[in-house]
């Protein structure tokens, strides 16, 4: 279940709240990268967790099915509109369905619910609760009735009242679909005298579940045992894919580094990393390593004092795509780093460091902090682009780069040396019991197959990450680790070796797990880093922008998203989510009923802070 707007920001931190226009149909289009900053995870992909309706033009990857509309009622005769009997002949219904206007109410396995996540009941009276219930629940059925005389074919609209009588007796505990105990109060419909159910009928009844807010519980991997040669096949999961949804994958070849170990060395100079997908291009795969490229490029996690106190270095990219895609925003190109601490180099020994990992050699080989700038003077000029000094001495960027526009990456029709496109990928998401599409790192780890066309997912997760460990007690980072990377280009042979057959909390698992050797740590496993997604949907943005949510009624139709390095959401064109730059896992949401867009740390909650979902770096 998802907190509420309000109470995500009173449970986050250096969150960012932004306003944005509503309208009824939507084109959601998503872009990721991956180059590698190991105070991040080095993942790619990208997270949408948003609902929407069941039609062929309305499906969405990540995005929840909105529950589809109940089924118009017949019309129904002015003078059939309530239940008659005239002859005093008992009635029964042998047909019935709920109406309910407002969809408050949710049907789960033939089972009806009322959602109100975050109501404690010990606030209210029982007629207080009444009072609320009544102005919710249906009051009347749609119903086709029989008697002694016969069966009729006709729907007639019958009124009924609610037995409250279960909210002052204790509530029924439940196991629900992920064996946690759930509590609900079973309400029940009382029809007109005379009137009855016939057999086999389903009842007339509602599970109140009262609650339910909860924030996502970090679950590190209990007990372990040797994988020993056991078959991977037994362990795989079906994935799916929404029907309307595109998702591109690119692998990318920087051409550095060596021995299968793709992180630039320290040291490294400005034409070790020109080769490959970063020829004559502005944003560059290679890490905090990179020198005389920008800060940009550089990125900073939240081991830097400028990673720890903001999100991210947002407006990399221009405000509208270009053509269907990001372009450089080169208007902020030559700009400072805003909020800088201005620590001069590196002090370990006193733990003072600066904002950036070489941040004194962004702009030019020991030029100094103060010197740094988004993209360095030389990169901009060695991609035949002009930097000028106004009389102000404000500097401007003009001339023309092909690269500029990050078509040359997200395009699955345009060659490019270092990268290899994979269209239309299949079966990457899940759907969970309230019904939405997702695709979590933390859960399943994800294979591209041999063809390149799909993926295998399977029952754990993979590969030890480096952005977790924050210690919300100590504000320090000797918490305990995270488990699950996206390394779609790694087979499941490589980063499994053990089966999990305990969680944390002692209940048997039977799932694939790696050991602490197998880590994103220092590159051990010494994974390919560098790759971007993209994702497109169209949908239907329902009125209001609420939908009905499992068992927790109407809620707000929300995107969410967690995860590390260039992240941009745009809708119609328009950017929406900004999460770009090279930074440690942050999340991001955006709220179609409020308009809100709120972006957060979450490399301090392990995640979202209500669930955890996709994974992603640059």
């Amino acid at each position: 279940m998802k907190l509420s707007a309000k109470k995500m920001r009173e449970g986050c931190f250096n969150e960012k709240v932004y306003r944005w226009g509503t309208k009824f149909w939507r084109r959601i289009v998503c872009f990721a990268l991956c180059v590698i900053l190991f105070g991040a995870n080095a993942v790619g992909t990208l997270a949408a967790e948003v609902p929407i309706t069941e039609t062929e033009s309305q499906s969405a990857a990540g995005m929840e099915d909105v529950p589809p509309a109940e089924e118009s009622t017949p019309p129904v005769d002015e003078e059939d509109s309530q239940l008659k009997n005239e002859d005093n002949l008992d009635v029964q219904i042998t047909t019935w369905t709920w109406v309910d206007d407002e969809e408050f109410l949710t049907e789960y396995n033939e089972t009806w619910y009322l959602g109100l996540p975050g109501l404690d009941m010990q606030q209210y009276t029982s007629e207080e609760l009444q009072e609320i219930l009544t102005e919710m629940l249906p009051k009347q059925i749609s119903a086709v009735q029989s008697n002694s005389a016969g069966q009729s074919d006709k729907e007639t609209l019958v009124d009924i009242t609610w037995d409250f009588s279960a909210l002052s007796e204790e509530p029924q505990v439940i196991e629900n679909s992920e064996g946690e105990p759930q509590t609900i109060y079973l309400l029940r419909a009382v029809l007109p005298e005379g009137c009855s159910l016939a057999e086999d009928v389903a009842p007339l009844e509602v599970r109140l579940d009262a609650g339910g807010a909860e924030v996502y519980a970090n679950n590190y991997p209990g007990t372990r045992v040797p994988l020993n040669g056991g078959s991977l096949e037994d362990h795989t999961v079906q994935g799916i894919t929404p029907a309307g949804t595109t998702v591109n994958l690119f692998d990318y070849d920087p051409k550095i580094g060596s021995g299968g170990n793709d992180v630039l060395p320290n040291g490294a100079k400005f034409e070790n990393y020109s080769g490959g997908i970063n020829k004559d291009a502005l944003l560059l795969f290679g890490g905090s390593a990179m020198r005389e490229a920008g800060f940009w490029n550089q990125g900073s996690g939240a081991g830097r004092p400028w990673g720890k106190a903001h999100t991210n270095m947002k407006n990399i990219v221009k405000s509208t795509l270009e053509n269907g895609y990001p372009y450089i925003n080169l208007d902020d190109a030559r700009k400072p780093l805003e909020g800088a601490t201005g620590t001069e180099s590196d002090d370990w020994g006193n733990s003072q460091f600066m904002d950036v990992a070489n941040l004194n050699h962004a702009e030019s080989e020991n030029a100094g902090v103060q010197a740094a700038r988004a993209l360095s003077k030389k990169l901009l000029e060695s991609r035949g682009l002009t930097v000028t000094t106004g009389e102000d001495g404000k500097e401007t960027v003009s001339g023309s780069c092909e690269k500029a526009s990050l078509s040359y990456l997200f395009d699955p029709g345009t060659s490019t040396d270092g990268k290899y496109t994979h269209k239309d990928v299949k079966g990457l998401f899940q759907i969970d019991n309230e019904g939405y599409y997702y695709y979590d790192a933390r859960k399943n780890y994800a294979e591209l197959n041999t063809a390149g066309d799909s993926f295998t997912l399977y029952d754990g997760p993979a590969v030890w990450r480096t952005d977790a460990g924050w210690n919300d007690k100590t504000q320090e980072f000797d918490g305990d680790m995270s488990l699950g990377n996206f390394f779609p280009f790694d087979s499941a042979s490589k980063v499994f070796d053990s089966i999990q057959t305990a969680d944390e909390k002692g209940k048997a698992t039977n799932i694939l797990s790696s050991s602490e050797k197998i880590t994103n740590v220092n590159n051990a496993v010494l994974a390919n880093h560098y790759m971007g997604m993209t994702m497109q949907v169209d949908f239907i943005q329902p009125e209001n922008g609420q939908l009905n949510m499992g068992t927790s009624g109407k809620q707000d139709m929300v995107f969410q998203f967690s995860g590390d390095d260039d992240v941009w959401v745009f809708i119609d064109d328009v950017l929406v989510l900004d999460l770009g730059g090279i930074h440690s896992e942050l999340y991001g949401t955006i709220n179609f009923s409020t308009g809100e867009v709120i972006t957060g740390q979450s490399w301090r909650t392990g995640g979202l802070p209500v669930r955890q979902l996709w994974q992603c770096g640059r």
